[in-house]
């Protein structure tokens, strides 16, 4: 009896173990199958919400990916951008130098380059000033465009393909009088009838008669008036030398009239150095003393028109 009172204890101890494993197994079999479903949920999920996340997710990508337009850009002719810089040209009012911000010093080599890569092109150098600015001849604008076009020709560039427009604008200036993007560039087709009649705006000789105290020649409003024309055509042309011939009567011996002449000519290149701002190496002083005279009949009246100083432009050698 005692032996099947222990039998049937260990039964019931290993039936309670088997129905708790029992037990067990199946609960988690629930477990799974309901994690099953719920993926399964998610995959089977609203095709539109699905495309919604995608679409949103993908205008995300394009917004990271669209570049932010740079504040100084040039194009060429079939709107290709050929140069852009977060820094853009600044001037100051009534200045017309250019300085150039480090990112750009590259720029007048580039430009450069391009012309010469596109003989067929011409480069517009557009250079804004203002209403309010000191009133100059030729004025401000054209000046500062002209500061430019120099560097470009210190790189080589044809003048010929260099055209300046200077543009009159209402910009607001900075408190120190500075404006940004004051200069911009364009490409066009060249435009030979401009080429022409750029030519032949260049008058090919000016005679001026200066006043005279003895051998010197008076600083007096009709040299600063000849003086301001000649700077003028020089700005417009810096790529032409200037000749400042001086001729003189006959009166006196040859040799002695040829360094009256030379003389006067030298001083008159002073005044344009000193006071017109010419870089001296771009002028010449020549003399050609009497034997050009315009007039050759002796008369007092006539030796005045001989004695005259001669302006002359010409190609750089």
């Amino acid at each position: 009896m005692k032996n099947f009172l222990v039998a049937l204890l260990v039964f019931l101890v290993w039936s309670v173990i088997g129905l708790w494993i029992y037990s067990f197994g199946h609960t988690s079999n629930f477990a799974k199958n309901d994690a099953v479903q719920d993926i399964s949920a998610m995959e089977t999920a609203s095709p539109i919400a699905q495309k919604d996340t995608i679409s949103i997710a993908s205008e995300i990508v394009n917004i990271e990916k669209t570049p932010v337009p740079k504040e100084f850009q040039i194009f060429s002719i079939d709107e290709q951008i050929l140069f852009e810089s977060n820094q853009t040209i600044a001037i100051k009012k009534d200045s017309s130098q250019v300085n150039l911000p480090t990112e750009l010093s590259v720029l007048p080599s580039l430009l450069a380059s391009y012309l010469f890569e596109h003989p067929g092109q011409e480069i517009h150098i557009t250079s804004n000033y203002s209403p309010s600015a000191k009133l100059q001849t030729p004025n401000i604008g054209e000046q500062r465009g002209n500061s430019f076009k120099k560097l470009l020709l210190d790189e080589g560039a044809d003048v010929n393909q260099i055209v300046i427009k200077p543009v009159l604008t209402t910009a607001n200036f900075e408190t120190d009088d500075s404006l940004q993007n004051a200069m911009t560039f364009s490409f066009k087709l060249l435009d030979r009838n401009r080429i022409e009649n750029h030519k032949s705006a260049i008058p090919d000789l000016i005679t001026f008669y200066p006043t005279y105290n003895f051998d010197e020649v008076i600083a007096n409003k009709k040299l600063t008036a000849f003086s301001d024309s000649v700077v003028s055509l020089h700005e417009a042309h810096p790529e032409l030398t200037i000749k400042v011939i001086g001729h003189t009567d006959h009166i006196g011996a040859s040799s002695e009239n040829y360094i009256r002449g030379l003389k006067s000519a030298r001083q008159i290149r002073w005044y344009l150095v000193t006071k017109g701002g010419i870089d001296r190496k771009n002028i010449i002083a020549l003399s050609r003393g009497e034997t050009e005279p315009l007039l050759r009949d002796g008369r007092p009246a006539s030796r005045k028109e001989n004695a005259r100083i001669e302006i002359q432009f010409s190609e750089k050698k």
